[in-house]
């Protein structure tokens, strides 16, 4: 008898970042800025747009954001019904379409 293993991927749906106009944002440790999940409200040079329409109900204040695989690290400091604002943890430059974690 032969016995063989099998790994699948089962991964979730995937949470983006939308495509930036100028390429890159740059973001200092300390910076605040917005996310948005409705790209037609989006204010400011160095908000994102998210491609998860559950985001505001999803994070909490005070928790943290993971973006690009941990490329940009951000923490929750308040939300409305349109967007989220996040403080950044470190410097990175983030470009379109990158990943968004919510641990």
């Amino acid at each position: 008898m032969t016995q063989f293993s099998l790994l699948l991927d089962t991964k979730g749906p995937e949470i983006r970042t939308g495509v930036l106009e100028g390429g890159n944002i740059s973001y200092q440790e300390g910076d605040f800025f917005r996310i948005y999940t409705d790209m037609n409200k989006i204010q400011g040079a160095k908000s994102l747009f998210c491609d998860y329409p559950f985001l505001v109900e999803d994070v909490a204040v005070g928790k943290e954001i993971v973006i690009d695989s941990g490329l940009l690290n951000t923490k929750v400091i308040s939300k409305t019904d349109d967007f989220i604002e996040v403080q950044a943890l470190n410097n990175a430059l983030i470009g379109s379409r990158r990943h968004i974690n919510l641990p």
